[in-house]
């Protein structure tokens, strides 16, 4: 029981000794500078998308939108050309079996 008191009253100052009280601010400065070098960046969000239309599509989309309230397209049908025939009598076609000179 002797060997046993000193040895609980030298616990009992370690453990006194060691409190977060105790230790100073400058306590593991080394160690949490060094630690804060090791830590991956801290990743930003990405930007939000851009929603905006550039002159060519908004131009695109309002002439589709125009046209389905129509319901018609503003354009004009183009004409219709007529080809007369040709004012020769056209060729004999000669049979199959009659060689070609």
């Amino acid at each position: 029981m002797r060997r046993f008191v000193p040895a609980v009253v030298a616990v009992a100052f370690v453990l006194a000794g060691c409190g977060y009280e105790r230790i100073g601010p400058a306590f593991g400065k080394a160690n949490k500078e060094a630690f804060a070098l090791q830590q991956p960046p801290q990743a930003t969000p990405p930007p939000p998308p851009s929603m905006a239309l550039d002159t060519q599509e908004a131009e695109v989309i309002g002439e589709a939108y125009v046209r389905s309230l129509s319901g018609k397209a503003k354009e004009e049908p183009e004409p219709v050309l007529y080809v007369a025939p040709s004012q020769r009598p056209a060729a004999q076609k000669l049979q199959p079996s009659v060689p070609r000179n």
